[in-house]
């Protein structure tokens, strides 16, 4: 529906503040409940009774569970790591909002509140998705400027990446995020993911072409591949998987011509979606498919506003 809705964008005139606004109000409500969601589950059980009367009883089924102790949040969305994929689309371009309009203050409370919310959703993949996203916007950022300070900086960034990450894998606490981002706890990934290559390879040269069918891994297999580029591959064959790749990279493209200096936050969300979905197949979500349309609402706007002077 939000797509639809963007793409209608072109008739009016609504204000980049504005959209902003609302997308840093999603971020901040559903992380604020995150962090409720995680206080009922681990510390408070009798607050979920509050989720009986809210009428959410599958956070009451839900039992996926951190380091076999703490149950992971997963706020609104049917799963952790879906719901820290929203997190990483909208959280940077909802701080830049925040820190550009609302203050040094606003934004502080703002990114704890969040942080803390994104945390408890205790998904590897996420965490591990959205700092390569990070790195990749710096590296990014250094080629564009041209500048040695920024050189120097994410070069100082990446040396600190990896000693926290060579630092805290020792640590039990987390041993439980490096697993998941070793493949030493792949939580069956590495199966599915056979089985759907499997499919394709084994697919006669018209599958191969124009894929098998939406829902032919569920169908057949009683479970999709957790990869959506696997996924769309089988499904729909390498016509499909080519144009996928192509929409993502004139995205890109599009996000890094933009003269606006918020640019790199909407950067950094759109790929970490798109490297979390190596892990994710569940492809309806709108989170992917808006940041696209944003970027181009985004662009047309630069584009009138180049016209009118």
């Amino acid at each position: 529906m939000e797509c639809y809705f963007l793409c209608t964008l072109k008739k009016g005139s609504i204000k980049i503040e504005k959209i902003l606004k609302w997308i840093s109000v999603s971020v901040f409500i559903t992380c604020s409940f995150a962090l409720v969601e995680f206080a009922a589950r681990n510390l408070f059980p009798s607050l979920l009774s509050v989720f009986n009367l809210l009428g959410i009883d599958t956070v009451l089924k839900y039992d996926a569970l951190y380091f076999e102790v703490y149950q992971r949040s997963r706020a609104f969305m049917t799963e952790s790591g879906h719901y820290a994929m929203f997190v990483n689309a909208f959280l940077p371009i909802s701080l830049y909002y925040i820190y550009r309009y609302k203050g040094i203050a606003a934004f502080l409370i703002y990114f704890i509140i969040c942080s803390l919310g994104y945390l408890v959703s205790f998904s590897a993949g996420a965490f591990a998705s959205l700092a390569a996203a990070f790195l990749a916007a710096f590296l990014f950022y250094t080629i564009e400027k041209h500048s040695k300070k920024s050189i120097l900086l994410f070069s100082t960034a990446l040396i600190f990446v990896m000693i926290v990450f060579y630092y805290i894998k020792d640590i039990s606490f987390f041993q439980g995020i490096m697993e998941k981002v070793l493949f030493v706890n792949d939580s069956g990934r590495l199966w599915r993911w056979q089985f759907s290559l499997d499919s394709f390879l084994n697919a006669d040269f018209f599958q191969m072409i124009f894929g098998r069918g939406l829902g032919f891994l569920s169908y057949t297999y009683s479970t999709g591949s957790t990869n959506w580029f696997i996924e769309a591959t089988v499904e729909t064959g390498l016509l499909g998987i080519i144009t996928i790749i192509l929409i993502l990279l004139i995205s890109i493209k599009r996000i890094l011509q933009m003269k606006y200096e918020f640019k790199y936050f909407i950067f950094i969300g759109i790929t970490a979606m798109i490297i979390q979905y190596n892990l994710i197949s569940d492809y309806w979500y709108p989170w992917i498919w808006t940041t696209i349309a944003l970027s181009s609402y985004f662009r047309y706007l630069e584009k009138k506003a180049g016209e009118e002077k």
